[in-house]
């Protein structure tokens, strides 16, 4: 393609930090797969909780954002999903920290890249601490990230599901913001495609 406005304007919307491995013969397949867990009841713990300001209200609005995101993909898949508090046995470790954070993927500050998770059944989730959070969609403010959809995009790499070509889906490696927000059928298939329907 062109380097045009269309090309610059993307590129400096926020984004994923997990690569764009994206490779498919398909015209209809857009979405990538890149693991799968071994077990579909899944628990999950909340290391650390956001620290800038922001319209999240405490761990309550948190937990309540990121227990909807995992419903999200419970609810197209054979997949469930429960909290834990037990730190040592829960399958995906959740946080949120501050630029180097002893991954190896350093977050770069406010806005450029939004969070980062691993693949199965390496199961952790980083969001940038420096972002400012917010619990609803606030329509194109480029500074206040919503966590549910940020959450959701990097739920479905937990699960094994790479970034889409196809703009607009869950799993397009850049953020968005839309008041109808939802898994659209290109995600869905990446998710059946994993674990079945």
């Amino acid at each position: 393609g062109r380097f045009d406005e269309r090309t610059k304007n993307v590129l400096m919307r926020p984004r994923c930090q997990f690569p764009d491995i994206i490779q498919t013969s398909e015209r209809s397949k857009r979405f990538s797969t890149l693991g799968k867990w071994a077990k579909t009841t899944l628990t999950y713990v909340i290391n650390s909780y956001p620290t800038y300001p922001s319209d999240i209200n405490g761990r309550y609005d948190v937990e309540q954002l990121l227990a909807q995101s995992f419903k999200d993909w419970a609810s197209v898949s054979r997949l469930s999903f429960q909290q834990s508090s037990n730190n040592s046995t829960a399958d995906i470790q959740i946080g949120f920290y501050k630029r180097d954070h002893g991954d190896g993927f350093s977050f770069d500050g406010m806005f450029g890249i939004l969070a980062h998770a691993f693949v199965p059944e390496y199961g952790k989730l980083h969001f940038d601490d420096d972002e400012m959070w917010s619990r609803v969609d606030k329509g194109f403010n480029l500074f206040l990230m919503n966590l549910r959809q940020v959450a959701t995009h990097e739920i479905g790499h937990l699960l094994g599901l790479g970034h889409s070509s196809v703009p607009k889906t869950v799993m397009y490696p850049f953020h968005y913001y839309t008041s109808n927000f939802m898994l659209t059928d290109d995600d869905i298939k990446g998710i059946e495609t994993i674990y079945g329907q």
